[in-house]
């Protein structure tokens, strides 16, 4: 699907990491650690413009909290350049496997593992997919 609105070249660049450590947790609980991922997607004339959000947190609030965004631009196809600007792309993007999701999320997921490696403990390793 993505071929036929798309061109083949497109241009991402890591925009933020954020690594936080939460003080405020009782050292005996137990936590859930918690991996989302979220988009959000501007269509412009000749593409798209994505932000893509990789969140690690725990529940209860605590240990430390992690945020690593892409933004991305793709390129539309001219021939397809009309019918291209009135698709959903945020749900597309979600829900279908695609090169350029995959590419952010794997890079993401690199991302953590070394930040959560330099925390002392094993190292967090999350998927390299988009994650609901």
């Amino acid at each position: 699907m993505f071929n036929k609105y798309f061109k083949d070249e497109y241009q991402f660049s890591l925009k933020q990491v954020l690594f936080q450590t939460i003080n405020e947790h009782d050292e005996a609980g137990k936590f859930e650690i918690n991996v989302s991922d979220d988009i959000s997607v501007d269509v412009v004339d000749d593409g798209i413009f994505v932000d893509y959000w990789r969140n690690i947190y725990f529940e209860p609030k605590g240990i430390f909290e992690i945020k690593v965004n892409f933004g991305l631009k793709i390129f539309f196809r001219d021939e397809t350049k009309l019918e291209a600007g009135t698709i959903d792309w945020a749900e597309k993007l979600k829900s279908n496997e695609n090169p350029y999701i995959r590419n952010v999320a794997a890079r993401a997921s690199t991302i953590v593992s070394n930040l959560t490696s330099s925390y002392g403990q094993q190292p967090i390793i999350t998927p390299p997919i988009f994650v609901n």
